[in-house]
């Protein structure tokens, strides 16, 4: 049997001009009707379970290349340790190069904010969800632990005013 799924998103332009899509809502699409008289004989199958995002106020960006070897063996041994506690977004440095430069963008407190470029990758962005703005950056391999503990720390502490 065949099961459809209908995804809303919405778009938001940021300062530099990148579209950013968000997943408003999954739902499931209603069942085909039955024609009267035609008995369907289906055994259901139990739905597997949906991996749910991990919830955190977080999220994680790794800058990678395709090219990068240090990249390619860390999203086979230990991203999918990260994967567990936090969402991560990937970026690949050679579609996405503007990430290589530093920028001017306006800040979540509304003010112009140099953004600094990647310098070499891997890298790691720690972002808030609320207003994606950066607030960690790693460059190299990852601890999960690490992760684990500025998470807490940032998670412990007053929510910026803006």
């Amino acid at each position: 049997m065949i099961r459809t799924l209908v995804v809303l998103m919405a778009a938001a332009m940021l300062a530099d001009d990148l579209w950013k899509f968000k997943v408003i809502e999954i739902r499931k699409a209603a069942k085909p009707q039955q024609e009267q008289g035609t008995p369907i004989k289906t055994t259901e199958q139990p739905e597997p379970a949906a991996a749910a995002e991990p919830e955190s106020e977080f999220y994680l960006v790794m800058f990678t290349a395709s090219w990068c070897g240090p990249c390619q063996k860390y999203k086979s041994t230990t991203l999918p340790a990260i994967k567990d506690f936090v969402s991560v977004t990937e970026t690949d440095m050679d579609t996405s190069p503007e990430y290589w430069r530093a920028r001017v963008v306006r800040g979540p407190d509304g003010r112009n904010q140099t953004l600094p470029g990647v310098q070499s990758i891997p890298s790691f962005w720690l972002c808030r969800k609320s207003d994606r703005w950066p607030v960690a950056r790693w460059t190299g391999p990852l601890a999960p632990a690490t992760l684990k503990a500025e998470i807490a720390r940032r998670a412990a502490a007053p929510a910026p005013r803006g």
